[in-house]
């Protein structure tokens, strides 16, 4: 399999990151979002972050304790739309992202994509590995299905600070994607042959990968290091997100919200919107569920 994880800058264009996205299942865009943006939302999500203990996530009462899994030395802040402005104004905008999205989701008028999960994650000095794995193995039917399934989750992983070998990079199994069986890693162990990669970042830089791929939180063997990144998820929209946004997000925010921003937290039915077409998933009367929920139509 391949052992590359290619790098483009911005300006690359999203043909050719998609290109590369589909050869090897992960790559690096660099300078994805600007040293302004990520001091803006650094000093929006902090304070939460500073509040959550090593080894636990953000709950509905509070702090819930991840396991061994998500790992006893980090820490998970997710529901960003709830916390942070830059956020859901500037990164659920972000157009290259966008353009992505639709060449990796959307096939057809009846396609579409919306927001999975939304998390920074900080891994701790002395982070034991985390198991290695597939995003995907969360929606049965496509591992089932193998590589011939088409993309039912993705990851826009964003380094808030910087990602090296040392401090918990994310690792990648780079031609993973194409593996002939995606059968559960047993003991994290990898299919014969293929090797891991750490995706070593500066601060804005972003590993796009396919949720067919081999990856998983890196070791931090540092001693004081604190390895935050920003991980976004999105999905096929025929699939239920792990974030229950609509039920999370308060009105008077989606208000401020654009359609499509609306669209990916579940307040509208559908996106991209191609044509006049009826949405054909949650809806209302055949409607967009924006309407029954008095958003007003998309400008």
């Amino acid at each position: 399999m391949s052992e590359q994880m290619e790098r483009f800058p911005m300006s690359a264009g999203p043909g050719a990151i998609f290109e590369s996205f589909k050869k090897n299942g992960v790559v690096v865009i660099e300078d994805f979002l600007t040293k302004d943006q990520l001091d803006r939302f650094t000093a929006e999500i902090d304070p939460a972050l500073q509040k959550l203990r090593a080894g636990y996530a953000s709950g509905i009462d509070g702090e819930k304790p991840v396991g061994d899994f998500l790992g006893k030395k980090t820490k998970r802040l997710g529901q960003l739309s709830t916390i942070s402005p830059v956020f859901r104004h500037e990164f659920l905008e972000h157009d290259l992202m966008h353009s992505l999205l639709e060449r990796i989701f959307v096939d057809s008028a009846v396609d579409g994509y919306w927001m999975n999960t939304s998390d920074v994650i900080e891994i701790g000095p002395g982070s034991e590995p985390q198991p290695i794995h597939r995003d995907l193995e969360i929606y049965s039917p496509f591992v089932i299905g193998g590589p011939a399934m088409p993309e039912a989750v993705c990851n826009f992983m964003v380094a808030l600070t910087p990602f090296t070998a040392d401090n918990g990079a994310t690792v990648f199994a780079p031609g993973t994607h194409l593996n002939e069986s995606f059968e559960r890693l047993e003991d994290g162990e990898l299919p014969g042959g293929d090797k891991t990669i750490s995706a070593v970042m500066n601060p804005g830089d972003c590993a796009l990968f396919s949720g067919k791929v081999i990856h998983g939180g890196g070791t931090n063997s540092t001693t004081d290091e604190f390895r935050r990144g920003l991980s976004m998820s999105f999905i096929r929209r025929i699939l239920s997100p792990e974030q229950a946004n609509p039920l999370s997000v308060s009105r008077e925010i989606v208000e401020t919200m654009s359609y499509r921003g609306q669209a990916m937290l579940g307040f509208r039915s559908k996106w991209p919107v191609i044509g006049d077409e009826a949405p054909t998933m949650w809806s209302y009367q055949w409607s967009d569920i924006g309407k029954k929920l008095g958003l007003g139509d998309r400008k």
